[in-house]
């Protein structure tokens, strides 16, 4: 796991933290949907992720990292949680805030700021 490849996944939770639903993170499965497996062990890879969102993400969120067995790999999945409707998750790395719409992230425009400010959902 590379200093980049964790800051990719922590920018994909920040966008996820502001979205209704949260999301899910396959951490061993290819964008194209191959099983590759993880190369981690689930504790070393909570706690650089852990580590990661307490220095990026603010104001600090609930992140779970689970282990299940996939066609005979081992994969690692993030929970995300839903947005709570109060807290705006902003990536500190660019002091931006991202939203998750389908399969990309985008910066918030100043309009859905305003919505989230108003406890209403973008996505």
């Amino acid at each position: 796991l590379t200093i980049n490849e964790i800051s990719k996944i922590t920018k994909e939770i920040a966008a996820f933290l502001n979205t209704k639903n949260g999301g899910l993170i396959f951490y061993g499965i290819d964008d194209d949907g191959c099983v590759i497996g993880s190369d981690m062990r689930r504790q070393d890879f909570d706690q650089a992720l852990q580590n990661s969102i307490r220095n990026t993400i603010s104001p600090q969120p609930n992140v779970e990292v689970k282990e299940r067995n996939v066609m005979g790999h081992r994969i690692l999945i993030i929970v995300v949680p839903p947005w709570d409707r109060k807290n705006i998750y902003q990536y500190t790395k660019d002091g931006r805030v991202y939203i998750r719409k389908g399969t990309n992230i985008f910066v918030a425009k100043p309009e859905e700021l305003k919505k989230l400010a108003k406890g209403e959902y973008v996505v």
